[in-house]
């Protein structure tokens, strides 16, 4: 069952910048709670009953809500790579009310909030296995419009992460011998106080002379720190964010691998390059970028013989190549690189609520110039 639930708090113009996670920061003042908010709008797929009066409204999860059949249509293209590759997100909200539509030009800066995923339906389809939901998206709306044709009116959000779009100071001043992860944890945490930095760096390269400098962007100060792992280790570093979450993580990470099972894949995975590979799960918030993931290992205990149920087969100039259809083609443990949240709620294909999947194996890492020769 397609679960969503989207948050939209407007900005507070006369207290200054709204922080609806927070509370308000007023200005000439530290970011602190000042009150808990609730959501200027709020579209879910499932709705509660309304605290104060009848009636439903708009909320709730899938194990404390009610699934809403009229829930309104969502549609949403979210990425979330490295901070140093260009990304996208974008939310439209079909079938919205002519009093909603006339909302579209207050909402940019408002702060936005999606969760998204696949519940677990009533009669356990999914052989008893509980879908990972939760937050996929949190940020600002820099642009929005709302459109009308015929008698149907939309919503379209262009949203940004908290990381991008600011002017910031990032200084590069360090010492010789500093280690190279206490500058990127210094700056980072120094330039977002109020996001979690999550690091999972095994190398500890230290700086061979002394450096000065400065950036004013995080893209900028990301490319700075990549290329000088890069030189001094020979292994790649990733840094991305998801909402007040921003993660480190280097080519020799080690951590609890998270497990997917062959009944969570759509279709086979493949080969993205030489040294990537690509695979696509129903819509999922539990995997983010830089976490290691175990593909499903062959059993060697199938029934391996062509012609049986659990093959098919590609057919070539000479002879069938058979090809298993209940087991992965690709098994071991895999470093996540880049994903993409493709979702259309009321869509009746499998393929239009999915995450599609870039990865490199642990031993490996990313073929850059490949990457961007396929772009």
């Amino acid at each position: 069952m397609r679960y969503y639930d989207l948050h939209i708090w407007f900005p507070h113009k006369s207290t200054g910048v709204n922080d609806a996670f927070k509370g308000i920061w007023k200005k000439g003042e530290d970011w602190r709670i000042v009150h808990p908010q609730k959501p200027s709008l709020r579209f879910s797929s499932f709705v509660n009953q309304k605290t104060e009066g009848a009636g439903f409204e708009a909320g709730g999860t899938p194990g404390t809500g009610i699934y809403d059949p009229g829930a309104l249509d969502i549609h949403f293209e979210i990425d979330e790579v490295d901070v140093t590759t260009a990304s996208k997100s974008v939310i439209t909200i079909r079938g919205i009310d002519i009093k909603t539509i006339g909302q579209a030009s207050n909402l940019q800066g408002a702060q936005i909030r999606l969760l998204a995923g696949t519940s677990t339906p009533p009669h356990h389809i999914y052989n008893g296995q509980k879908r990972k939901w939760g937050l996929i998206l949190e940020g600002t709306v820099f642009s929005s419009f709302g459109t009308w044709e015929e008698t149907e009116m939309s919503l379209q959000l262009y949203v940004t992460p908290y990381t991008t779009g600011k002017s910031f100071q990032f200084l590069t001043h360090a010492r010789k011998g500093l280690e190279l992860k206490y500058l990127i944890y210094r700056e980072i945490a120094r330039n977002f106080p109020n996001c979690t930095i999550e690091m999972n760096v095994k190398k500890n390269p230290l700086l061979p002379e002394a450096m000065q400098g400065s950036y004013s962007k995080f893209d900028e100060f990301v490319h700075f720190v990549k290329d000088t792992w890069k030189q001094l280790t020979n292994e790649f570093i990733l840094i991305t964010s998801r909402g007040r979450i921003i993660y480190v993580a280097d080519q020799s990470a080690s951590q609890e691998p998270l497990e997917i099972k062959f009944t969570e894949l759509i279709g086979q995975p493949s080969w993205n390059g030489s040294k990537e590979i690509s695979f696509i799960c129903p819509v999922r918030s539990d995997i983010k970028v830089t976490d290691i993931v175990t593909l499903p290992s062959f059993s060697s205990s199938h029934n391996n013989s062509p012609g049986t149920n659990a093959w098919g087969s590609i057919k070539l100039p000479k002879d069938p190549v058979p090809l298993p259809k209940d087991r992965s083609l690709f098994s071991g443990q895999f470093m996540i690189t880049d994903l993409h949240h493709l979702g259309q709620f009321r869509s009746e294909k499998g393929l239009q609520w999915v995450t599609s999947y870039k990865a490199v194996p642990t031993a490996s890492h990313p073929d850059k110039d490949s990457k961007q020769a396929k772009k």
